[in-house]
């Protein structure tokens, strides 16, 4: 079920089409101000789209990276919820049109991962989830796994000082595997989910821009760059946005939107990953939320984009 490797004029306009539409729905209602921060390199999901479609086939695969820690008050480290549920959902939706995934996660995150991928909803296995740090060189693994497009959805990225920050200007190095290198120099196209600047895939943004409307962003801000950086109010919303792209472009987009594109399909998720003890990256508790959003908004913003694939379905 891999598409064709070149996209028609079609489904080009197609795409041109759903732009305008797809940003808004992405920036809108997120709570880090995130759409202060947009402009021409930062909205990139017909990019991503047609690299995926152009860049496949039976034997190359598709690897994403996610997990941000959440430092607690006593020192505790959870995983938060953002980035995790994107990449499971999006990983499913890549399988069902026939691509090779690999997800990437730190160990301390794999409970949430394991338990996403054995829900009903998940459409990939444990053979796929790799933890954090590898035993082998992960830039050799990704290689010998002929690893074609490699995907961030909210990971840290470093910061110009070399170090790492949370949303709140804390220096989390010591929590983070640093991930930034896969993203340089590679033989891989890269593209990034973010929300707050200080993720991978933010040093495509002025750091001056992040530094004067995000708080802590002049301390924050991520100098690591990738091809293609779609910036969102909350990253999770990234892949929901690539997920109705794909769906578009897809001979069974109707398929694909019912399997991955549905309040029910991210609320499993969302309470498999909350069993598994993922927290509110804002909140850093366990609320019932996502980047201090309740659940169903975030169910109204995946059937709006629903809505948007539907309405622009081929």
């Amino acid at each position: 079920m891999i598409p064709s490797s070149e996209p028609p004029n079609s489904l080009q306009k197609q795409f041109e089409k759903m732009n305008q539409e797809a940003e808004k729905l992405l920036l809108e209602g997120g709570s880090r101000n995130a759409d202060s921060l947009s402009g021409q390199c930062t909205f990139a999901l017909h990019q991503q789209a047609i690299s995926l479609l152009n860049n496949q086939d039976t034997r190359s695969c598709v690897a994403i990276l996610t997990g941000f820690p959440i430092v607690l008050e006593n020192e505790e480290v959870r995983y938060e919820n953002d980035g995790p549920i994107g990449a499971v959902l999006l990983a499913g939706a890549l399988v069902t049109l026939g691509i090779n995934v690999i997800l990437l996660a730190p160990i301390g995150c794999q409970s949430i991962m394991g338990a996403m991928i054995e829900t009903e909803d998940s459409l990939c296995d444990r053979n796929c989830l790799f933890p954090l740090p590898t035993k082998k060189p992960l830039r050799d693994l990704l290689t010998k796994a002929n690893t074609r497009h490699l995907i961030s959805i909210e990971h840290p990225g470093v910061s110009k000082d070399g170090h790492y920050y949370n949303m709140r200007g804390k220096d989390i190095s010591s929590n983070v595997i640093a991930m930034d290198h896969l993203f340089t120099d590679t033989p891989w196209t890269t593209s990034a989910f973010a929300d707050g600047g200080n993720e991978i895939g933010c040093g495509c943004i002025d750091g001056s821009l992040i530094s004067e409307n995000i708080e802590h962003g002049e301390v924050i801000f991520s100098t690591t760059e990738v091809d293609h950086l779609t910036l969102c109010g909350v990253s999770n919303w990234g892949a929901f946005g690539l997920i109705s792209y794909l769906s578009v472009a897809s001979k069974h987009g109707d398929l694909l939107m019912n399997k991955s594109l549905t309040p029910l399909a991210h609320s499993r998720l969302f309470w498999a990953a909350d069993k598994a003890g993922a927290v509110d990256g804002v909140t850093c508790s366990q609320t019932g939320s996502v980047d201090g959003i309740p659940l169903a908004e975030h169910n109204a913003k995946i059937s709006a984009f629903f809505e948007l694939a539907n309405k622009y379905l081929i």
